[in-house]
């Protein structure tokens, strides 16, 4: 457990949903120069009273990390407090309806005004044969060709994800995305690409980026979907400080951890900025 406190409190389920989603994007927001410079000046925006927002400042600021772009995450790994979690690599074209449904899962958010969209947000334990026909099978030949060429990999890690006690399967695969314009349709070509990487600064944890992903049937009906928009919005690594888990952002500026489960939520405990 965490050795601080902190209280949070909201009107609704939809009121935090929301909040998560708009802090999600806002975090993911942030513009980028074509060029970066030299050096940066990397301070704690949120979170100031916390070591875990202060050390990960500091590691920023050791390895002279210029961009939210990077790779892995920075924690002091020769610091016991901090440890990452354990991956396993698994063959993906073993594993391919995991593929298929991480695929699916980052991607739909492209039919987020299809008619039967809110059918399947509301039980995301079942998925929508007509939701996913427009995704899958369209695409299958691409992900093999991915996988054939190495450049899709696929990890499970067995560990208690959202700290309610109870030890998920977490997938981490190689992030593909829709390389097609607007939603998908019966009658539109479709084309999978790996998304854009990141930059390997020398931080520990991967190399390049990951989408995270728990089956659903895993985890209560408000947890799993705080999981599936967190990870598909865009968690790149996952750690351990002082044996509570927590999830980093994408973008390099944020730190979440799963707070008050019964409200269906996460709280962004640390905030970084990266100024150039």
């Amino acid at each position: 457990m965490p050795t601080f406190s902190v209280s949070v409190s909201f009107a609704s389920k939809a009121t935090c949903r929301s909040g998560l989603f708009a802090l999600l994007l806002a975090l993911s927001a942030t513009p980028q120069a074509a060029e970066e410079p030299a050096s940066a000046q990397i301070t704690v925006s949120r979170g100031e009273q916390y070591p875990l927002c202060q050390d990960y400042a500091e590691q920023l600021r050791q390895h002279r990390v210029t961009t939210g772009r990077y790779c892995g995450v920075a924690i002091p790994l020769d610091n016991p407090d901090y440890r990452l979690p354990e991956w396993e690599p698994l063959n993906p074209a073993e594993h391919m309806q995991i593929v298929r449904e991480i695929y699916y899962w980052r991607n739909l958010n492209s039919s987020r005004n299809h008619e039967l969209y809110p059918q399947q947000m509301r039980d995301l334990t079942v998925i929508v044969p007509e939701l996913f026909d427009l995704y899958l099978p369209r695409v299958e030949s691409q992900l093999q060709a991915l996988i054939g060429s190495g450049e899709l990999e696929l990890f499970i890690g067995r560990f208690d994800v959202d700290f309610d006690g109870a030890i998920e399967n977490v997938y981490r695969m190689t992030p593909v995305i829709r390389n097609t314009r607007g939603r998908p349709s019966e009658t539109d070509s479709e084309e999978a690409v790996v998304a854009p990487n990141c930059e390997d600064v020398g931080l520990p944890g991967a190399t390049s980026r990951f989408l995270h992903y728990v089956d659903p049937v895993e985890l209560p009906r408000g947890q799993a979907r705080l999981l599936l928009e967190v990870f598909r919005l865009g968690v790149n690594e996952l750690f351990y400080w002082k044996d509570r888990i927590y999830w980093a952002h994408q973008s390099g500026r944020g730190i979440l951890e799963p707070h008050s489960l019964d409200f269906d939520d996460a709280r962004q405990v640390c905030g970084i900025s990266i100024r150039r």
